[in-house]
């Protein structure tokens, strides 16, 4: 997911992968598919779908779009940018789709985020988070109804999701 932001912002979700993850490995600029944050949220969900629409089209039929999708999620259990009533969590019919500015986490500027269409198409998804409370939010939703639980209880994968956690 993404604020929408520009790409330098220090709010940019892009900018920290880029500093502390993409540009320290060997990958190709080229294999980097970033939401353009610099668009209006609407559009720029609108361009990362059709991006995830092409990246999909061009695996081989019967593959999942990712290997391997790594998630955090909040105190209010929203992963990516699809929180808790925030109209996005059954929306299967777009991979990416703008996300109003949440109310209970800041900051509280729209955003663009991949559904749960794009998210659960992988092999395998991890799930990381650290402090107490979000140790305590897993072991509840572990123990509730599916139903009721919040987003991070909705991501799946083909071979299962793996949640590594640490209190401190």
């Amino acid at each position: 997911d993404e604020r929408a932001v520009p790409p330098d912002d220090a709010l940019s979700n892009y900018k920290m992968a880029f500093e502390r993850l993409l540009s320290r490995v060997p990958v190709s600029e080229r294999r980097i598919r970033k939401i353009k944050s610099e668009l209006p949220p609407a559009e720029a969900a609108e361009e990362y779908d059709r991006v995830l629409r092409e990246f999909r089209g061009a695996r081989p039929e019967g593959e999942p779009m990712f290997d391997i999708v790594l998630l955090g999620f909040g105190l209010d259990g929203h992963t990516a940018s699809i929180f808790p009533g925030g109209g996005l969590e059954d929306e299967m019919g777009r991979l990416a789709a703008a996300a109003p500015p949440p109310e209970t986490v800041a900051p509280h500027v729209p955003r663009v985020t991949m559904t749960f269409a794009a998210l659960n198409d992988s092999r395998k998804s991890l799930v990381l988070a650290t402090g107490r409370e979000k140790v305590e939010l897993a072991e509840r939703i572990w123990a509730t109804n599916p139903d009721a639980a919040p987003p991070i209880a909705k991501v799946e994968a083909r071979e299962g999701v793996d949640w590594f956690l640490a209190e401190d």
